[in-house]
């Protein structure tokens, strides 16, 4: 699964001063622990080639393609981590829109008001 967080020490100063969601984790007499999302603001096509990034360099990945016909197997490997991360990077950007739709208010029926 996508790892989408980092932790990082922060001064209780600047904390009001965040403009991201986070999880304070532990707190000392100046600093808060928080957890943040690493990825909040990032294009699905520049998610998708960071988490590609983590296993191929773009050398590797050059070397791959153009050895596919030789290397099927490993091509195939390649290829089915890529898609991984295409579904990762999907699913990370779909629920990130999701919390940004304003919530549907519900309604309460009035009740002996005919």
């Amino acid at each position: 699964m996508l790892k989408i967080t980092k932790e990082k020490f922060i001064p209780k100063k600047m904390l009001k001063k965040l403009k991201f969601k986070y999880e304070i984790l532990e707190e000392n007499d100046r600093f808060y622990k928080v957890r943040y999302n690493e990825y909040k603001e990032i294009s699905y096509e520049a998610l998708v080639i960071k988490l590609i990034r983590k296993r191929y360099s773009i050398d590797q990945e050059l070397a791959i393609l153009r050895q596919r016909d030789s290397k099927i197997e490993e091509f195939n490997e390649y290829n089915s981590f890529v898609e991984s991360c295409k579904f990762d990077a999907r699913m990370f950007v779909a629920e990130r829109e999701a919390d940004r739709l304003p919530k549907p208010v519900i309604e309460e029926e009035s009740k002996g008001e005919e």
